[in-house]
């Protein structure tokens, strides 16, 4: 995965996000919500804009939020990455696990693997496992947690050979919503794959992308970075996949329950009511499960 340059940095009042949130409430209600919830966000909102016109209060309180590239962002992220509930990875583990649970073990390769999340899955799960990822801040982390599991540095997305082609299984999770094309990183993902082997990748929902969902967070030094997430809609998936000899297995779009998600963001817990309406029963995460086909 390459990196690029940041290019927007800004102050976001809370009130701004309460906004959004409850106009997103609104809009998915404008026809089949009742009076009552539409009354509910409009006293919500004018309590929002009363706040934001009011020093000291707190809508008008603001933090500095930053686009970081994935280098860059990775890095900083790696300090707290494990210390903080990601209550989108929750969801998506909940919906991954029996998935990866379900396969036959063999030799498998977990690109972009961050602090190891799913390459310790793998290696409980009996495969032989290695993970890849392009932070060393990252692999850092992961590597203190089972010194048994081989973790190198690899960059997705800039041509490199991933240690051959002759992997049972390849998993790639929240990696290529950073891209803004598909092409690259899943072609090198087929190539490291056996004929008949297995890809299994997790990546934010296009449409919750769509709704400006950024892998945002909270870092050591009290600022808020963000590192951008590209909308890839299910049609460019299934162009990219075709391209590169990828059959579809399985897709799995993942809906968080009530109290998952977005719903336990700042703004979840501030306006749950409104989060609520606005998210729930919306799908945050996409799985899919894919096959390499054998060469013609």
């Amino acid at each position: 995965m390459v990196g690029y340059r940041a290019r927007m940095a800004k102050k976001l009042r809370l009130g701004e996000l309460l906004l959004a949130v409850e106009g997103i409430a609104i809009a998915r209600n404008i026809f089949s919500g009742t009076e009552e919830l539409a009354s509910e966000r409009l006293d919500e909102i004018r309590q929002i804009m009363d706040g934001l016109d009011t020093p000291g209060s707190a809508e008008n309180q603001t933090v500095d939020t930053r686009e970081l590239d994935v280098v860059d962002g990775y890095a900083k992220w790696a300090v707290g990455y494990d210390e903080v509930t990601n209550a989108v990875t929750e969801a998506e583990h909940r919906e991954l696990a029996p998935i990866l649970g379900s396969l036959h073990r063999g030799r498998a390769i977990d690109l972009c693997c961050g602090t190891g999340r799913v390459t310790q899955l793998l290696h409980r799960l009996g495969h032989d496992v290695r993970g890849l990822d392009q932070s060393e801040d990252m692999l850092k982390i992961a590597r203190t947690k089972d010194r048994s599991i081989r973790y190198d540095r690899g960059v997705l997305g800039v041509g490199e050979s991933f240690l051959g082609d002759d992997h049972d299984l390849v998993t790639c999770c929240f990696a290529l919503t950073h891209f803004p094309s598909l092409s690259v990183p899943l072609g090198e993902i087929s190539a490291t794959l056996r004929a008949g082997g297995t890809a299994v990748i997790s990546d934010i929902h296009p449409f919750f992308v769509s709704l400006d969902g950024q892998s945002f967070f909270n870092a050591a030094d009290d600022t808020s970075p963000w590192i951008r997430n590209y909308v890839h809609q299910f049609s460019d998936y299934l162009r990219a996949f075709s391209a590169n000899a990828l059959k579809v297995i399985e897709c799995r779009e993942v809906i968080p329950e009530d109290g998952e998600g977005a719903m336990r963001s700042l703004a979840g817990l501030l306006r749950p009511a409104a989060a609520r309406a606005a998210y729930l029963g919306l799908p945050t995460v996409v799985i899919w499960v894919l096959e390499k086909a054998a060469a013609e």
